[in-house]
């Protein structure tokens, strides 16, 4: 069964109109792991629930997921402030080693 974590990124995917199928296509992130996300029976990396946001267009997205699944960011990140451009700067380093 779902939670919210899980929810939350089913109604991401499905706002932005694509299928495991097509997020697979564009991230080479398994069908597989998706599945057992939305279902929360695994939790994203923070690099994939990253290229999550940036291909749904959904800003805050994983910032909003932590929140909903990590009771301790959640108690020390009440209203976090986000610098998104360094975070990208941190996912493309990891794509570069």
């Amino acid at each position: 069964m779902s939670g919210k974590g899980g929810d939350m990124l089913r109604a991401a995917r499905k706002a932005a109109g694509m299928s495991q199928t097509q997020v697979y296509l564009a991230t080479r992130i398994s069908e597989s792991n998706l599945q057992r996300w939305e279902i929360e029976d695994s939790k994203p990396n923070m690099e994939d629930l990253y290229k999550l946001e940036l291909l749904y267009h959904a800003p805050g997205l994983w910032e909003e997921f932590l929140r909903a699944t990590s009771p301790a960011y959640a108690a020390h990140h009440p209203v976090a402030a986000v610098d998104r451009s360094l975070l990208a700067q941190v996912v493309s380093v990891g794509h570069e080693a």
